[in-house]
């Protein structure tokens, strides 16, 4: 019982983690996408370089917190799984029968 106090609190936590993190991708995308119309020699022909730069940080900035939300909403979740799940020698069980 005490496993399970602990466990579904972090699968719940682990589940807003992982919605949260589907927003910071999103945010994440346009920082690239704001990247990707200025400084790309196809869509700008002569980008400013330190708005490139600028706009090159603030892409890999959002992408570091997509990449850390996701990864703490996946090891939350594996986490609180661990703590759900059947553990000790009681599983498996040998099937009834004795023949076994």
């Amino acid at each position: 019982m005490r496993d399970q106090r602990i466990g579904l609190p972090l699968l719940v936590i682990a589940i807003i983690l992982f919605a949260y993190s589907i927003d910071r991708m999103d945010y994440w995308d346009q920082a690239d996408k704001a990247y990707e119309k200025e400084c790309l020699p196809h869509n700008n022909p002569q980008p400013n370089a330190e708005i490139c730069q600028e706009l090159e940080n603030e892409a890999n900035s959002r992408l570091t917190n997509f990449s850390l939300t996701l990864f703490s909403s996946i090891i939350m979740s594996l986490i609180g799984l661990v703590y759900l799940l059947p553990q000790g020698d009681d599983y498996p069980k040998s099937p009834p029968g004795g023949r076994f």
